[in-house]
C-alpha cells in the first residue's frame, strides 16, 4: 500500500499502519490519544521522522500528502479519523 492509496484512515491506538513511500518503509501510529487531541508518529525505515499533535480540523503532511483530522475518539480503544485532501 502507498500513501496515495489511503483516502481515509481510522488510526487506532496500538495498531501501526505500514506502507511504502518513495522507497522508504513507513510506520504510522497513534502515540497518544486524549479527548480532543491525538499525537501521530511517522517512522521511516525504523527511524522517527515526524510527530504531529493534532486536534479535529488540523492538517498534517504524511508521505507527501495532506491529511485533515475529521474525528477523534479517546474512549475505549480510541481512534482518530484522517481524511486525505485532494
Amino acid at each position: 500500500m502507498t500513501a496515495m492509496d489511503v483516502h481515509r484512515w481510522r488510526l487506532r491506538r496500538g495498531i501501526p499502519y505500514r506502507f511504502e513511500h518513495e522507497g522508504a518503509s513507513l510506520l504510522v501510529g497513534v502515540n497518544d490519544l486524549v479527548p480532543g487531541k491525538v499525537t501521530v508518529t511517522v517512522n521511516a525505515d525504523g527511524v522517527p521522522r515526524d510527530t504531529f499533535e493534532l486536534a479535529v480540523g488540523d492538517t498534517a503532511e504524511i508521505a507527501g500528502r495532506l491529511y485533515t483530522v475529521a474525528a477523534i475518539e479517546a474512549a475505549g480503544r480510541g481512534y482518530a479519523d484522517l481524511e486525505a485532501q485532494s
